[in-house]
């Protein structure tokens, strides 16, 4: 019997990018706070290449 397994409560922001040039898997590099002028808060996910050093970077609001 085949069973398929998702994590709950697991961000799309958190799955890493393939980059754009190479094609592999990029590594979280940061995850920093991130505020907008009204006040919301965002989390500001930077990914890094291994094979070209490219960089990414994806925002996701936080929940309250």
């Amino acid at each position: 019997m085949y069973m398929e397994t998702k994590p709950t409560g697991f961000s799309r922001a958190l799955l890493p990018p393939c980059c754009s040039d190479c094609w592999e898997v990029m590594n979280l590099k940061s995850a920093e706070p991130w505020t907008l002028l009204r006040g919301n808060q965002l989390v500001k996910y930077t990914f890094e290449c291994n094979i070209c050093g490219g960089m990414t970077t994806r925002m996701k609001q936080e929940d309250r």
